[in-house]
């Protein structure tokens, strides 16, 4: 039997077809990665994420955004509750420890 075959038996054609088309959408796609690699890495803009990147307005409607991302070390004293029926910024009003208010006090404790 020969070792090297030039082509697959016919019975094998679709099958081919199918995993070099494959191989085609991986090239396309790792190609796409490298450019936009490259123009985001060449542009030189160093922006900032926002706190809350799925969200356009100020008032986010989940919880999970009521705290910066990423958040900061023991935000909380306590566990907050949020029922679903309020609005977010009712419960930012409700707690009492913040992030610019555990910096103050840990900054207190350290001098």
């Amino acid at each position: 039997m020969p070792r090297r075959i030039p082509d697959y038996p016919d019975a094998y054609a679709g099958w081919n077809a199918l995993s070099s088309f494959g191989s085609y959408i991986s090239v396309v796609g790792i190609r796409h990665f490298f450019v936009f690699v490259t123009i985001t890495s060449s542009r030189g803009n160093n922006k900032r994420c926002a706190p809350s990147p799925w969200v356009v307005e100020q008032n986010p409607t989940t919880l999970e955004w009521m705290v910066q991302s990423p958040p900061a070390f023991h935000i909380f004293w306590r566990t907050s509750s949020y029922q679903g029926d309020e609005k977010l910024c009712e419960v930012k009003k409700r707690s009492p420890t913040t992030t610019k208010n555990l910096t103050s006090l840990f900054k207190r404790f350290l001098t």
